[in-house]
């Protein structure tokens, strides 16, 4: 990722990511997340973060979308939405019924169920 792709992390102000915690955290023999991207011409241009848990009230995997992120020009453009869809495609490949959604600025959960 680019340093303009990850200047939204700037805000809030006691945000802690970096691009460098970035690569220790997502990537390695265990990754603490996964990460969706859509490029555009060789750059990325909207990504999508996750990783899996358990639902116990299902007694079922779920994937938990932490964060799903366009640059402001893109937006309105569909690249979140396919990004939304592979997703869900992972989902239903690993038969994972749930799939739940943090948005962080009006911090409300947002969730879903899904038929996998």
């Amino acid at each position: 990722m680019t340093p303009n792709t990850c200047a939204h992390w700037a805000t809030p102000p006691d945000a802690r990511l970096t691009p460098e915690l970035f690569r220790r955290d997502g990537f390695g023999p265990t990754p603490a997340f996964h990460t969706l991207v859509a490029e555009r011409d060789g750059v990325v241009i909207d990504y999508l973060l996750y990783h899996f848990g358990y639902d116990a009230e299902l007694a079922a995997r779920a994937m938990h979308i932490v964060d799903l992120y366009a640059t402001r020009h893109h937006r309105g453009q569909g690249a979140g939405s396919a990004l939304m869809t592979s997703a869900r495609a992972i989902c239903c490949a690993d038969a994972i019924p749930r799939m739940v959604w943090s948005d962080y600025k009006p911090n409300r959960l947002r969730a879903c169920s899904m038929n996998a």
